[in-house]
C-alpha cells in the first residue's frame, strides 16, 4: 500500500477528466488522474465515439462506399474482413492513447490504474483486481467516471449473439445477418456500417420513425 497526497485527484481519464487535470495541472495544482479502464480515455476513446468513427472511416475507405452514390453503382471492392477493420481501429486507439499519455507526462500528471472509492470527503483507495495498491489524499476531487451500456438483467448478453454496442467492438467475425433494438444514433451508425459490409441488417424501434432525437 502507498500513501499519495495531491492537491487535485480527477477520478476517470475520458475527454471531460482529460480538460480538468490539464487545466488544474496549468494552475499549478499537484495532479493524479485514477482510471478503472486498462487504457487511458474512457468510454469515449475506447469503447464509444473515437472507435465508432475510425470505424465508419475504415468501412468508408475499404469498400469504396463513397464511389457508389457518385458513380450512382456499386462498386467492385476486395472483400473486407473483421481483421482489416481491427488492425485500422488498434492503429488509431494506440495513437490516440499515446497522445493522452504524452499530454498528462508533459503537465506532470501522475495517473493510476484501478478502480476508485471513497474512504472519507478526503481520501479515495484504488484497488486492482480487489487488492489495494494505493490510497490517495486531496483537497479537491473531480467525479469525471463516465458511463457505461445498459444490460437488462434479464438478456443474456455473451459476447457472440447478443452483443451491446461496446461489445460489439471485439467481434471476431462479420456475421450473415444482424439485428438492432433501438433506432437511435448509435443503433442506426452500426445497422448502416454492417450494411455497408454486406451484412444483412434489421432494425427494430419502438418509436414512431429512427433517430426521434434529430430533426426530421
Amino acid at each position: 500500500m502507498e500513501d499519495i497526497d495531491v492537491d487535485v485527484v480527477v477520478i476517470g481519464s475520458g475527454p471531460a477528466g482529460q480538460k480538468a487535470a490539464i487545466q488544474a495541472a496549468k494552475l499549478g495544482r499537484s495532479v493524479l488522474v485514477t482510471e478503472s479502464y486498462e487504457h487511458p480515455g474512457g468510454a469515449c476513446l475506447n469503447s464509444g465515439t473515437i472507435p465508432s468513427k475510425s470505424l465508419r472511416e475504415a468501412i468508408l475507405d475499404l469498400t469504396r462506399f463513397n464511389e457508389w452514390s457518385f458513380y450512382g453503382r456499386e462498386m467492385t471492392s476486395r472483400e473486407v474482413s473483421i481483421d482489416d477493420l481491427n488492425y485500422r481501429l488498434n492503429q488509431v486507439l494506440e495513437e490516440e492513447r499515446r497522445v493522452i499519455i504524452r499530454q498528462f507526462e508533459k503537465n506532470r500528471i501522475g495517473l493510476l490504474r484501478g478502480e476508485t472509492s471513497f474512504l472519507s470527503p478526503s481520501l479515495v483507495e484504488v484497488t486492482v483486481g480487489g487488492v489495494a495498491s494505493h490510497r490517495i489524499r486531496a483537497k479537491i476531487f473531480i467525479i469525471a467516471s463516465g458511463s457505461v451500456p445498459r444490460n437488462p438483467l434479464d438478456v443474456p448478453f455473451d459476447d457472440e449473439v447478443i452483443l451491446d454496442s461496446t461489445r460489439l467492438l471485439s467481434m471476431s467475425h462479420l456475421p450473415d445477418s444482424l439485428m438492432v433494438l433501438g433506432g437511435g444514433i448509435i443503433g442506426s451508425e452500426y445497422a448502416s456500417f454492417f450494411a455497408a459490409l454486406g451484412v444483412k441488417v434489421t432494425v427494430i424501434d419502438k418509436k414512431e420513425h429512427m433517430l426521434p432525437a434529430l430533426d426530421s
